[in-house]
């Protein structure tokens, strides 16, 4: 039996699906993904979503310091009582994507998660706003949320999350996750991931900002650009009549994520 579902059945845990609770029980992924984050003695790591706390020993075994994320009373609670023996393991109550707030004395940190299904977008935007602060990011996913954050223009998936990560990091899928490597077993597969974040040339206002002219670009997705600009009055210098002529599903992130920054 796995050690996750010996802690569950140990405390009578019954997750609960409105914080869309899924346990990883296949130890093995724990431990491939401390290995695909290289982890050292040296390294502050980042635990988004860190549960019963299972993955967090893993990581406090191999680390110099993990700063851990659960906003979940009842399995915060059962962390707490099975990391006493750790020492270099701060549990925060707190939402995981609120995590750059506690590591602003820290120089860099390694971000390791099981992402809670609900939340996955608002951590990646926190990840994009320190972005220069990260080594990288091993992150379990749901299927369709990864597709969000590596599609191409003509992509279905392809909208404002794509573009964000496209300017902000290196995404490889390292695995498909089946749904009965967790408990209780959700209705979709799962994906594990690798992130790289990239180097910035220039510093960018508002991550946040850029997200919400790209939602607005992307409520007119099948609409050409020209169309976009003209309908919001937007003064924007596009020499090029071809692609003021595309529609915005088809045009490319770096210009999408360069008009959302300037407009």
């Amino acid at each position: 039996m796995s050690i996750t579902l010996q802690t569950i059945r140990k405390h009578g845990l019954r997750p609960k699906k409105r914080f869309g609770q899924h346990f990883m029980i296949n130890d093995s992924i724990l431990y491939q993904m401390i290995e695909l984050a290289k982890i050292t003695t040296k390294d502050h790591v980042v635990e988004i979503g860190s549960g019963i706390g299972n993955l967090t020993r893993i990581i406090a075994e191999k680390s110099a310091h993990v700063t851990a994320f659960e906003i979940e009373q009842t399995v915060y609670d059962i962390s707490k009582t099975e990391l006493l023996d750790f020492n270099n393991i701060t549990l925060v109550y707190e939402r995981g994507e609120y995590f750059p707030n506690y590591i602003k004395s820290v120089k860099s940190v390694k971000i390791i998660s099981n992402l809670p299904y609900d939340s996955y977008s608002q951590v990646i935007l926190s990840m994009a706003e320190v972005s220069d602060k990260i080594e990288c990011a091993v992150l379990m996913m749901q299927k369709e949320a990864f597709s969000k954050l590596v599609s191409v223009p003509g992509d279905r998936f392809y909208g404002p999350m794509s573009v964000i990560c496209s300017r902000f990091f290196t995404i490889n899928m390292i695995r498909m996750v089946p749904k009965r490597w967790f408990y209780p077993m959700p209705k979709v597969e799962s994906v594990l991931a690798f992130i790289k974040p990239k180097i910035q040339k220039f510093k960018i206002m508002s991550v946040i900002d850029c997200l919400k002219t790209l939602k607005l670009l992307f409520s007119y997705r099948k609409k050409r650009l020209s169309f976009y600009l003209n309908k919001n009055s937007i003064k924007y210098n596009v020499q090029n009549e071809a692609l003021l002529n595309t529609k915005i599903c088809l045009i490319d992130s770096s210009i999408l994520f360069e008009l959302s920054s300037k407009c």
